[in-house]
């Protein structure tokens, strides 16, 4: 948000007018590691719900 902030003090059109694809994808993976949403993570983890017997 600061980077935004500085980048474009007087805003913007579009988000990637301000920031480049790979930095979206940086703070995207960010957020979902903070958040517990990253997806290596999610998938090592043993599974919540046990599947239901056939």
């Amino acid at each position: 948000m600061q980077l935004v902030q500085q980048r474009a003090p007087d805003g913007f059109a579009r988000i990637k007018d301000v920031l480049t694809e790979e930095e979206l994808a940086g703070t995207a993976s960010g957020y979902k590691r903070i958040a517990g949403f990253d997806k290596d993570e999610l998938n090592a983890r043993p599974p919540i719900v046990r599947p239901s017997p056939r």
